[in-house]
């Protein structure tokens, strides 16, 4: 099997780039920031997964609601253990660990738009 594509320093510094976006949303998480979070999210993103209601299927202003009732989460940790691009857009995954008491994994797909990288939607499993 051969190799198509090696990192090179612009892949490098995109990921940073795109890190710092994902760290807009678990520090708001962390501290209860729903403005922090905006910073990370496109103002249409959506968000899927399963509540303890059924599905979830709605706009990213439902996290927002429930990250301003539930408030910070503070002894939450987490790591990215994904995270792939290609030209303006990108794929990540978070897993996360002690948000009010239980961890998900988070997918998310970005792109980026004048420049700048944004989620423009979050699916999420509970574990």
């Amino acid at each position: 099997m051969k190799k198509t594509h090696e990192k090179t320093a612009w892949d490098i510094a995109e990921n940073e780039t795109i890190e710092k976006t994902l760290q807009h949303y678990v520090i708001g998480i962390c501290e209860g920031d729903t403005d922090r979070m905006r910073q990370a999210f496109h103002k249409a993103a959506q968000i899927y997964g399963f509540t303890d209601q059924g599905l979830l299927a709605d706009s990213i202003e439902s996290l927002y609601s429930y990250i301003k009732e539930h408030g910070p989460s503070e002894k939450l940790e987490y790591s990215i253990s994904l995270l792939d691009l290609s030209g303006d857009a990108a794929v990540a995954r978070i897993e996360i660990f002690n948000l009010y008491g239980r961890n998900f994994t988070d997918f998310f797909t970005l792109l980026r738009i004048n420049n700048e990288w944004v989620i423009t939607n979050k699916t999420y499993h509970r574990h």
